[in-house]
């Protein structure tokens, strides 16, 4: 009685193997192997069955029979647990695969579209990947080809120096290339190289191109801007010098020789103050507040500045606020007035002189300003000045002819 029951037991095991086999293989990507797996579970199956047949209930079951009995049974649960645990086990790998492809299919397409050119080349150069290529190439154009060949000749040695240091410090380098190929629609890249591992080593270099030709035209125009306002500078007969943190960063030729100093250079790390007369002082340190507290421009002002030699100078001086190496700093243009206030005093001087000689003469004397026709012929006069001595003598007093004619005033000429 208990051989038959374990041959049920058998049985249903077995067709329920057979059953889940061929359910498995109408959806699963090796149809064949459960095909085969559910017709292996039928050849056990009829094992079964004819196993079956042959038992009576008057048959006494012998030990072979009884091992039989408990063996199937076992063997038929041990195989279709092994074929649901297959199962499961190639969802999972299914569901992975399908992962890995869903994963490698938005790389691919963050790859094609990132802004950046990124590519992998083995360490003699030869390019093995290209993330995507330009107008006038395709990738298949650049796989196979040597990155060195598409440089210029003073980037190869920077690019195979690059190369080395990555693979040496097993770290990311910077290096700045140019293309030697005008098909390219940038010139210059800023390239970060970066090794990639494999178990023997580092294997090639993976490379992400950024485009700076942009960048790189705006610093050849600032640079280029640069020079042409240091020329200026340098060659203004103003003097303009630049201090940050109240000492002297740098001068022009011409702020050396109205410091009496034989070089620009000997001005450099020196407090401005050291040029400022004591009188002054107050005055520059609130212009100095103002440029770089407030950062507003301040008036031109007149100023008296210390030469090296203790000598002083008229000065007339404006400031801008400036920014040097990152810090707030004053850009100061001294004008050197001392000659023209030296001529305006003589003038002054002399003007006075000569009025009070005109003043004081007892010669009859008036100045007059010739009016001209359109040929530049005169023909007229206009009295602008007359001494006292000219009223005596003509009995006009200087109300009475001062910016008149001479018909008007002398009726009678």
């Amino acid at each position: 009685m208990l051989s038959k029951v374990l041959i049920i037991i058998s049985l249903c095991i077995q067709t329920a193997a057979v059953v889940y086999c061929f359910a498995v293989a109408r959806s699963s990507s090796n149809r064949w192997v459960w095909n085969l797996a559910g017709v292996l579970s039928i050849l056990m199956l009829g094992v079964r069955v004819a196993q079956s047949l042959h038992i009576s209930e008057d048959v006494t079951p012998n030990a072979t029979l009884i091992l039989s009995s408990v063996i199937m049974p076992v063997i038929s649960a041990v195989f279709l647990g092994a074929a649901i645990l297959i199962r499961k086990l190639e969802k999972q790998l299914h569901t992975q695969k399908s992962a890995l492809q869903e994963s490698e299919s938005r790389l691919e397409v963050l790859l094609h579209n990132a802004p950046d050119y990124i590519f992998t080349v083995r360490l003699d150069g030869t390019i093995t990947y290209f993330n995507r290529a330009e107008p006038s190439y395709q990738t298949r154009d650049l796989v196979g080809t040597n990155w060195f060949s598409w440089l210029t000749e003073d980037c190869k040695l920077p690019v195979r120096s690059a190369i080395d240091a990555a693979v040496a410090t097993q770290h990311s380098i910077i290096v700045d290339t140019r293309l030697a190929s005008p098909d390219f629609s940038a010139n210059y890249y800023e390239c970060h190289v970066s090794p990639i591992f494999s178990s023997d080593g580092v294997e090639s270099i993976l490379v992400i191109a950024r485009d700076i030709t942009e960048f790189h035209k705006t610093d050849e125009a600032l640079r280029e801007s640069e020079a042409r306002y240091r020329r200026l500078v340098e060659s203004s007969r103003d003097a303009i010098l630049v201090h940050c943190d109240t000492k002297i960063v740098y001068a022009n030729s011409a702020t050396a020789e109205l410091f009496g100093a034989a070089d620009a250079s000997e001005l450099l790390g020196k407090s401005p103050f050291t040029f400022v007369h004591p009188e002054f002082a107050s005055l520059v340190r609130e212009r100095i507040r103002s440029a770089v507290v407030d950062r507003t421009e301040v008036p031109v002002v007149r100023l008296r500045s210390v030469r090296m030699d203790g000598t002083s100078r008229e000065l007339l001086s404006t400031a801008h606020p400036y920014v040097w190496d990152g810090k707030p700093a004053i850009q100061v243009i001294l004008k050197d007035i001392t000659e023209l206030i030296k001529t305006q005093e003589a003038l002054a001087e002399s003007e006075t002189l000569f009025r009070g000689l005109f003043t004081e003469m007892h010669v009859s004397c008036a100045i007059h300003e010739v009016i001209t026709d359109a040929a530049g012929e005169p023909i007229d006069f206009i009295t602008i000045e007359t001494n006292p001595a000219f009223e005596k003598v003509t009995g006009f007093t200087r109300q009475q002819i001062l910016g008149k004619r001479i018909r008007e005033a002398y009726p009678m000429a």
